[in-house]
């Protein structure tokens, strides 16, 4: 049995990859993206595809051979927040709706 371990690496529009994800939460109507890096792109009304692959680890936790793959098409960036603190690093949060 494997197990979802952390959080996935995007691909978007099978353009553009993203690899500092912090956050990852899909539910029925949204998905919310906490991550480390700008994505000029992602501006409100943005309008994408997204894979998902997430990393697995097997039940004796030790790093699976494979990966857990999903996607979400036609999703539209609804809400935009930029965080930065003293001596830390950026945070960028996007809201998506299905």
């Amino acid at each position: 049995m494997n197990f979802i371990k952390g959080v996935p690496d995007i691909l978007v529009n099978d353009t553009f990859e993203i690899k500092s994800v912090r956050y990852f939460n899909e539910d029925e109507d949204t998905i919310t993206l906490e991550i480390a890096e700008y994505v000029p792109q992602f501006v409100k009304g943005y309008v994408c595809d997204m894979n998902f692959s997430f990393p697995l680890i097997n039940s004796d936790g030790k790093s699976a051979d494979t990966s857990y793959c999903s996607h979400a098409n036609d999703l539209v960036l609804v809400y935009i927040r930029k965080t930065v603190g003293m001596d830390s690093v950026s945070n960028f949060e996007y809201v998506f709706y299905k």
